[in-house]
């Protein structure tokens, strides 16, 4: 069950940086209780962002083959790792072996407790791993960490 955080500053300014991709969310998991929850979070953080669901790797894969192209491509995936066929560890292993689509953020959500994969997932491309069920004040946080905020980098610290 997701966490209730009832500030609106407390979520605005990451929410505002997520919604300003403009583009998609893509959420992937097999289970459809799992993807309307997802869903509805975002909806609820973000407003009327587009959300892409897909029930496998393979089906985002197929979108992605078919829809490839900068405006319909997603601005995050959120991934399971665990699905029939094409599960995540090897839907992140495409994104990343393919330059249009590696940088594409993705966030794992999963039940998976096996600290081997979830290191697989990072080592994959994965921007964060976050357990299930879902806390909304760590997904909040993980959307904070995809997002970096509008304030510049001091030069001293630029890369």
């Amino acid at each position: 069950m997701m966490h209730r955080i009832e500030s609106e500053a407390a979520r605005a300014a990451p929410m505002a940086a997520v919604a300003r991709m403009r583009r998609p969310i893509a959420v992937v998991d097999d289970d459809a209780d799992d993807r309307q929850a997802l869903k509805r979070e975002l909806q609820f953080l973000l407003g009327d962002l587009p959300v892409l669901p897909f029930h496998s790797g393979d089906a985002l894969i197929n979108f992605l083959q078919e829809h490839g192209n900068q405006s319909e491509k997603p601005g995050l995936i959120l991934l399971d790792l665990r699905m029939a066929g094409i599960g995540g560890l090897r839907t992140l292993k495409y994104l990343h072996s393919h330059i249009a689509l590696s940088d594409i953020p993705v966030m794992v959500i999963s039940g998976s407790r096996d600290m081997l994969e979830i290191s697989h997932a990072l080592q994959y491309g994965a921007r964060a791993v976050l357990q299930k069920p879902l806390s909304r004040y760590e997904f909040i946080k993980a959307l904070q960490s995809l997002t970096p905020g509008d304030e510049e980098t001091p030069p001293d610290q630029a890369e």
